[in-house]
């Protein structure tokens, strides 16, 4: 039988289908990085691990949930761009007020592509930019803590030692606290001009990633920020502050794309991402994104990065410099940092393989080493690229490959 309810009635069904399945999906992603602080603190590696590998699967497993639905709520009206459309103007509605908006709408994202399979881009029935250029829900509170070092930088780094949560017995949070204080005295000291340092601010969640907790802060006084990140470890003989890194380049590379993500607990991924930025001011939000583990929403930030640039650049891509691969076409634009490779339809004598099987192999590895270390992709699906935007040598060989765009 026919859907006979009305567009607005299965707008209002279908979005709120939406934000459930979102909701599910964030509270379980929250729940498995909780973990991370008993798995450090029982020096659990296996465990986080496998609460690595688990929390990959959350979003995916939402995604297909909430499709499943959707497919039997709309029937025949599945594909239907102007129910879309007034699904996507209820939905922006829902997510308004949320610490995670931004999180939300490339949930919606995922959810429209996986339904349309769409090519190229659709701004009516999908976030192709947010519909919330600044935070459209105000910040129920600060994501970091402030601590005075004004009188006393040992005292402030013991402070902020102990109020981490991490298991420090007495005598080593004082030991590790003038240890540490001694050290960053003596690389302040070198500075020229000295920097002024009577204030510490730091995230108030701890980052986990394999056996080290990390305290992300910065000298709020210095014009840039100065980092401050404590990067601790849990070893026979307890918990000790293993490193103290003052230099922005040190920190870039804390939020690599060739590490493992972060478990950290934060409901406002937005301002924490804020925090980072200000001590990495070089580093891709779509890197930060990634690094605390939100992935999907990385390569929307990534996307919507890239839009950017094309559209205030004339460069064109052009083949990557070496030897050609066999199974994917790889091409870089000069003034854009990125290598984009897109898979070929058929492959070279002697490669004997499928395209599908290049791209499972690619999706076996992301869910076997993003719990280990591994240079990240991301992995996009049926989108358009300017051919006029391609150079003669570039176009001639990008117009036999199609479909997967990967990027890293």
């Amino acid at each position: 039988m026919p859907n006979q309810k009305s567009i607005s009635r299965l707008a209002n069904v279908v979005a709120r289908a939406i934000r459930r399945a979102l909701d599910k999906s964030q509270f379980e992603f929250r729940e498995i990085t909780r973990r991370a602080r008993q798995r450090f603190a029982e020096r659990d590696w296996r465990g986080m691990n496998r609460d690595s590998t688990e929390r990959l699967g959350v979003y995916e497993a939402a995604v297909d949930d909430v499709v499943v639905r959707i497919r039997e709520l709309l029937t025949e009206r599945v594909r239907s761009r102007l129910v879309w459309a007034s699904i996507k103007a209820v939905y922006s509605g829902l997510i308004d007020q949320r610490d995670d908006w931004e999180i939300a709408e490339t949930f919606f994202n995922s959810v429209t592509r996986r339904i349309f399979d769409t090519v190229g881009v659709e701004d009516e029935i999908e976030f192709v930019h947010s519909d919330y250029p600044n935070p459209p829900s105000s910040r129920r509170r600060r994501s970091y803590r402030s601590f005075d070092a004004a009188t006393s930088l040992d005292q402030a780094i013991r402070v902020v030692l102990a109020s981490s949560g991490l298991p420090l017995s007495g005598d080593a949070l004082q030991q590790q606290a003038t240890a540490a204080a001694s050290f960053v005295a003596q690389r302040l000291r070198r500075m020229n001009p000295s920097p002024k340092t009577d204030r510490i601010e730091v995230i108030e969640s701890v980052f986990y990633r394999g056996e080290y907790a990390y305290l992300i802060g910065r000298f709020a006084d210095t014009k840039p920020a100065i980092p401050l990140v404590l990067c601790l470890r849990h070893g026979d003989r307890g918990v000790y502050v293993d490193a103290v890194l003052l230099e922005e380049s040190d920190v870039s590379m804390l939020f690599s794309f060739s590490r493992s993500y972060f478990h950290v607990d934060t409901g406002r991924p937005f301002d924490v991402v804020k925090f980072i930025k200000s001590i990495i001011p070089r580093k891709p939000r779509s890197d930060i994104y990634s690094s605390i583990g939100y992935k999907k929403h990385g390569k929307t930030e990534l996307y919507r990065h890239a839009l950017r640039h094309l559209a205030s650049s004339t460069d064109k891509y052009e083949l990557a410099r070496g030897q050609r691969g066999m199974v994917m076409v790889v091409f870089t634009m000069p003034s854009y940092p990125v290598v984009f490779k897109i898979i070929k339809d058929t492959f070279d004598y002697p490669k004997q393989t499928t395209r599908q099987a290049v791209i499972d192999c690619y999706r076996l590895v992301f869910k076997h080493d993003r719990a280990g270390r591994l240079v990240d992709a991301q992995e996009y699906q049926y989108l358009t690229l300017d051919r006029h935007r391609f150079d003669d040598a570039a176009s001639g060989r990008v117009a036999g490959s199609r479909r997967s765009h990967h990027q890293h």
